[in-house]
């Protein structure tokens, strides 16, 4: 299932990448799309219920914020 998450804290295209990079590590998470411009992550769940918390931690870790 489609997700796409308002964060806050991406200033550049290595902020994208970081974010990219990390995300696909976690089990059940694919297609991964980050803009920085847009303050946007997409991504897909395999079980939205069970991932979209760890999707939501991990951002935290890296320094980010997701806003909604």
């Amino acid at each position: 299932m489609k997700q796409v998450l308002d964060v806050a804290g991406m200033r550049c295209g290595g902020c994208e990448r970081l974010m990219r990079e990390e995300l696909v590590e976690l089990d059940g998470v694919r297609d991964v799309h980050a803009d920085s411009k847009a303050g946007r992550v997409a991504f897909e769940l395999d079980d939205p219920g069970a991932q979209l918390a760890e999707v939501v931690d991990l951002i935290h870790e890296l320094g980010f914020s997701v806003t909604h």
